[in-house]
């Protein structure tokens, strides 16, 4: 017999209208875990903040509320709510879902998104009238706010923030606090800060940020452990030779694209996913880049695509990492180790969503293996050893691509780009125990790039450094 709480025994009850919407768009019947548990606050108008575990549906547990409110309000001309995300695409796929839920007889539920990188005039013309909900990037969202007089946002009755703890890693404190003063602040506020992090310093950042705010925030958690990932998740590792670890990488996806599976694979710079995406279209795997540097309307049309496919592969930097629910994903392959526990979480946490099974792998250097022991003090779902037998790598893929790469100026170029950002990336990671960039062979490395030899590198480490590491300074000449 299922435990599950039905959207329609939650009290105050949910709008008839969105409970329609969730079954019909959604095919949703009953709340998740963190839905159960914080709607009934919400939907009364209480402030809260939220830790929930990535994919637990924390989207709709704060659009439900938002949404309900509004319709128990009368019309006014003004934007009743305000959301704020770290990044464009967790906006667009907010924008998304809010889409699904006031389908069809909530059409007078109006919103729009303001991300950097669109037009303007667009955003200008859209808030003139007052959009019922505004979903935005902290920067856009304070420029049309100091600048467009045409936007009435005096009535505002609720301020939510998702990835709370993201944003203000991003660097948005200094705008938050310039936003906050800014926006209304009465006993019948409502805020709700979203999260996928227990880190009591940043929790405690962002309960300061809005104690302006005459209301006080009552704490939900369905997270009880750093390290938790879903159960659904079967998750492992694999050791690999540096220059044999973009072989390694094709044969996966050419494996995986026959069995018409969804990938998303993580690399630690935009240089990189710039390289290997150029690189591997080249060769007959198709894959679609995601990075930060790549223009916004390009982004978005990215996201969509790999949204709406199914027999797709996804190279994305961190900036996919968190937030995001692409749905389907039957893969996550971290070609680049992350530096800490949530970042592992987060990145296999886009796979394994709503309760699906997923898979999750992440390739380690042989000397990156002391990662696992860290990984596995802290994760409650244990990862396993996946082994490559001795051979089974083909090494013609090897010897192909540096022949492919040393013949085309292009794809030269894209390679040495990209090994320098990887190493930059590994001597800036925190990690030392894990991550020392002199322990690399970067002969080796280089290799994986396509490159016969390895280009010089700045790391711009102090001379200190460089003396006290000379006897395995190799790639600061050049030398293989």
């Amino acid at each position: 017999m299922s435990t599950k709480t039905a959207f329609t025994d939650i009290t105050p009850p949910i709008h008839h209208f969105i409970l329609q919407s969730l079954r019909d768009n959604f095919q949703y019947d009953h709340a998740t875990a963190v839905q159960a548990l914080v709607l009934p606050s919400l939907l009364a108008g209480v402030s809260a903040m939220v830790q929930a575990e990535t994919g637990g549906g924390k989207t709709l547990a704060f659009l439900i509320p938002i949404v309900c409110r509004h319709l128990a309000q009368p019309p006014q001309s003004s934007t009743f709510a305000l959301i704020l995300t770290p990044t464009r695409e967790l906006a667009i796929q907010i924008r998304g879902v809010l889409e699904g839920l006031t389908s069809k007889k909530l059409s007078k539920v109006t919103f729009t998104t303001l991300i950097g990188g669109t037009k303007r005039k667009a955003e200008v013309e859209s808030l003139s009238r007052n959009p019922v909900v505004v979903v935005g990037t902290p920067g856009r969202v304070l420029d049309h706010m100091t600048s467009t007089k045409e936007w009435n946002y005096s009535k505002l009755a609720v301020f939510c923030i998702d990835e709370a703890d993201r944003v203000l890693e991003n660097g948005f404190e200094e705008q938050l606090n310039d936003m906050i003063s800014r926006v209304p602040k009465t006993a019948d506020s409502q805020v709700m800060l979203f999260s996928a992090t227990n880190d009591a310093t940043k929790l405690d950042d962002l309960n300061k940020i809005t104690s302006s705010f005459p209301v006080k925030l009552q704490k939900f958690s369905t997270m009880h452990h750093a390290g938790d990932v879903v159960s659904t998740l079967q998750h492992g590792f694999v050791t690999v030779q540096p220059d044999e670890k973009f072989a390694l990488l094709y044969m996966l996806l050419k494996q995986y694209l026959a069995r018409e599976l969804k990938v998303i694979v993580f690399l630690a710079s935009c240089n990189e996913v710039r390289h290997f995406s150029d690189l591997l279209n080249y060769i007959d795997v198709p894959v679609v880049p995601l990075h930060g540097q790549m223009r916004q309307a390009t982004r978005t049309t990215t996201f969509h695509q790999f949204c709406n496919s199914r027999n797709v592969i996804l190279l994305t930097t961190d900036v996919a990492a968190r937030g995001l629910d692409f749905p389907f994903v039957d893969w996550i392959i971290q070609y680049d180790p992350p530096d800490s526990v949530p970042k592992y979480v987060h990145r296999v946490g886009r796979t394994a969503r709503a309760e699906r099974d997923g898979n999750a792998l992440v390739m380690l250097l042989p000397q990156e293996t002391p990662m696992i022991q860290m990984l596995a003090r802290n994760l409650t779902n244990p990862l396993k050893e996946f082994k490559v037998g001795e051979g089974k790598i083909n090494k013609s893929i090897i010897e192909e691509v540096l022949k492919l790469v040393g013949n085309n100026r292009y794809l030269k170029q894209g390679a040495v780009d990209a090994f320098r950002s990887y190493l930059q990336s590994y001597a800036a990671q925190s990690l030392k125990a894990v991550f020392d960039v002199y322990s690399l062979d970067v002969a080796k490395v280089a290799r994986a790039f396509g490159l016969s030899q390895a280009p010089i590198v700045d790391l711009g480490l102090s001379h200190s450094a460089l003396r006290r590491d000379r006897s395995k300074r190799k790639w600061s000449s050049g030398q293989e």
